[in-house]
């Protein structure tokens, strides 16, 4: 076998290499330039440093608000309001929800047949193993056709559940943030 893609693969590769190449001596050279403006790098660290997210201050303390600490968990502490918290949550969800799917899938295929994880995935070397592999794959397919279309019901089902849930729990949270802190809305 030939990949008549070859030349084309190696010209991505070449542009990649110089693109990371570039990007590495304009780092280099930026970090060795001198600093000509001492006052406008000053005045955009304090900037910077007053731009940070930071804990509320404790009512009677005169001392400067401290910085969050990095095991704050963002799916129940808002610490850039509730919409950053939200946001979060929206990722855990994703996350969840993925794992969930592949693990029924999982368990689905160990229960059933394992051919369900390795159909579309082997190769064969001769063409007569290419024949073979194919009525195969077409045989095993169509006999457990009915798992993947019921897997795609139940999943189809239980994501329009989930995901309603979840977007009943994420007005419930904001509603909950919105009760406990004053915002503009309030006035």
């Amino acid at each position: 076998c030939e990949n008549l893609n070859q030349y084309y693969w190696y010209a991505m590769f070449v542009f990649i290499g110089l693109g990371n190449i570039f990007v590495v001596a304009w780092i280099v050279d930026i970090s060795r330039r001198p600093i000509v403006n001492q006052d406008g790098l000053k005045t955009a660290l304090d900037y910077r440093s007053r731009s940070k997210v930071r804990m509320p201050k404790a009512p009677g303390s005169e001392e400067g608000r401290e910085l969050w600490p990095l095991d704050t968990n963002l799916l129940k502490q808002p610490v850039a309001g509730v919409g950053v918290q939200l946001h979060f949550n929206f990722q855990f969800f994703l996350i969840v929800w993925a794992l969930a799917i592949g693990l029924g899938w999982l368990i689905l295929s160990l229960s059933v047949d394992e051919a369900l994880l390795i159909l579309g995935t082997r190769r064969a070397k001769t063409a007569r193993q290419n024949c073979i592999l194919v009525a195969w794959g077409y045989e095993t397919q169509q006999r457990l056709m009915w798992t993947k279309i019921d897997f795609v019901v139940v999943t189809y089902l239980l994501t329009v559940l989930a995901c309603i849930g979840f977007g009943i729990r994420q007005l419930r949270i904001f509603q909950k943030v919105d009760m406990q802190n004053s915002t503009h809305k309030d006035y």
